[in-house]
């Protein structure tokens, strides 16, 4: 089966920054945002005051969370700094969550 190949648009305020060549992985086009130190304290800040993977305790289960997840995706229109649109997901939690979103991604 053929893979198809999505482009995503970059929001207007990010279209200067060049996105490297795949070198055998996926490359995420907001790595930039993701690697500053503004994001790095949003982050660790957000993990301290909600240290639980909040599905997993919607399931009923206690698991430490290790991620901090955006609800709504950003390249889906989320905001990227908005608090309230950010969760601490656990490595599983997180990995099905955003498979799904490729997934759902993929077949638009």
């Amino acid at each position: 089966m053929a893979t198809i190949k999505r482009k995503v648009d970059k929001p207007p305020h990010l279209q200067h920054i060049k996105v490297p060549e795949a070198q055998g992985r996926r490359t995420n086009p907001n790595q930039e945002l993701y690697n500053s130190t503004r994001w790095r304290k949003t982050s660790k800040a957000g993990l301290k005051a909600e240290p639980l993977c909040r599905k997993c305790a919607k399931e009923g289960r206690v698991k430490a969370g290790r991620l901090r997840d955006h609800i709504v995706p950003y390249n889906e229109g989320g905001d990227f700094w908005d608090t309230d649109n950010h969760q601490t997901l656990c490595d599983s939690c997180h990995n099905k969550k955003s498979a799904s979103e490729s997934h759902k991604n993929r077949i638009k």
